[in-house]
């Protein structure tokens, strides 16, 4: 079984390390370093089953690659899904690397990393004088990667302007500089990334519903580490071969506690998190000159917090009727009052805590019919003036039922 030509960046270092059963034991190569030098890239033995994509449910690594490989030949834009760290930036770069324009540029843009005001700019450049930055006129990074490819990290971040902007681009390949009346022309190929379910944010109307079927021609949804738990063993020995090569260290097993802890752990920060924790290991176990390295040498002192099982979920959300819009409206009023009288009803402080402004909260206080005096009902407070001593009108009731007016003495 081959694997495409079009796909040689998947490295065989990584096949090797899985032991696979069709590579009898005496003819495996004894490093990865030498399966890379001996075997041929476009032969493949067996599946990888580590593999972090999922394309309509297949596994299998040649067929996996094979379906890689054509929608990387494809031009057409490209939707990557899963949490942080699972490798959506490497997919990307893999998707252009095996693409037809592999020889144009890829250009890169994490809409988290910009501030609101500047993204505009950014992506579609800016005259001079456009804005109080922009001492000079600008090249935006539409322009930068023509003929190549455009990844934008973190799309479902980017606000309700920004998004009709890149739609109306999308829709013709037509874009104006900030400050500019000359119209330009791009021809690029988007892929975007989301570390979170695009089709819950464009139903609470965060995210253009137009805009989601303009990106997400294809989907790609990459799989957590949590999920693949088969797969750490053999991530951990691939990223200690990287390691040891890369520093020049001596190589290193690990432990059967270090393994046992490895598979035990829920690498919330998925590949990244594995990445970084093996690298670390391999050179702390290299300064206290062990032989291998220990569960010690890790540093995965304690799991982290479990996340919400999923009968904690069906109550959470049995506690609150009505359908997805009356829920988010219903939880965000309640979330809202909890932090007004946690704070005291400080507005200000509260829309800082928020992350918002303060014009803002009062907007959603008004739509989300929040009033203070409804809500809210404060303890009265004595005053310094208090009534001086005097007659305090009363009502008795008589023995043939008539109301008497009478007068009582006040307490000084």
């Amino acid at each position: 079984m081959s694997i495409p030509a079009r796909i040689p960046y998947i490295s065989v270092k990584i096949i090797t390390v899985l032991k696979m059963s069709s590579v009898p034991t005496d003819q495996a190569p004894k490093s990865p370093v030498q399966a890379s030098v001996n075997q041929p890239e476009n032969q493949h033995h067996g599946h990888l089953p580590w593999f972090p994509v999922s394309l309509n449910s297949e596994d299998h690594l040649s067929g996996a690659i094979d379906k890689l490989n054509k929608v990387a030949a494809l031009d057409i834009n490209l939707l990557l899904s899963g949490e942080t760290g699972t490798g959506k930036t490497c997919l990307a770069r893999l998707v252009h690397k095996n693409s037809g324009r592999s020889q144009q540029p890829f250009i890169e843009i994490n809409c988290a990393a910009i501030p609101e005001m500047l993204l505009e700019s950014e992506l579609f450049g800016a005259c001079k004088g456009a804005h109080s930055t922009a001492y000079t006129a600008t090249e935006g990074k539409i322009a930068a990667a023509e003929g190549g490819t455009l990844f934008l990290d973190e799309v479902n971040l980017l606000s309700q302007d920004m998004q009709a902007k890149l739609l109306q681009f999308l829709n013709d390949g037509r874009y104006y500089p900030l400050g500019s009346t000359r119209v330009r022309h791009a021809n690029i190929r988007l892929v975007c990334a989301s570390n979170t379910c695009l089709e819950s944010a464009v139903t609470q109307g965060q995210f253009r519903e137009d805009l989601y079927h303009r990106i997400n021609t294809y989907p790609i949804q990459l799989q957590p580490l949590r999920h693949r738990t088969d797969d750490l063993i053999p991530l951990a020995l691939l990223n200690s071969e990287t390691t040891t090569t890369k520093h020049k260290l001596p190589r290193m097993k690990f432990s059967s506690e270090a393994l046992v802890k490895i598979t035990a752990h829920s690498w919330p920060g998925n590949l990244r998190e594995l990445s970084n924790t093996v690298e670390r290991a391999c050179i702390e176990a290299t300064i206290n000159e062990a032989q291998c390295i220990e569960a010690g040498h890790l540093g995965i002192h304690k799991p982290l917090p479990e996340r919400e099982s999923a009968d904690q979920s069906n109550a959470t959300a049995q506690s609150i009727s009505g359908d997805l819009k009356t829920a988010t409206r219903s939880f965000q009023r309640a979330f809202i009052i909890k932090n007004l009288e946690t704070n005291g009803w400080n507005v200000s402080k509260t829309a800082k805590i928020l992350g918002l402004s303060r014009s803002h909260l009062h907007t959603r206080m008004t739509t989300l019919e929040i009033d203070r005096d409804v809500t809210f009902k404060p303890r009265t407070r004595a005053t310094s003036r208090s009534k001086p001593p005097g007659n305090i009108p009363g009502t008795t009731q008589s023995a043939d039922g008539a109301k008497v007016v009478e007068f009582r003495r006040s307490k000084p």
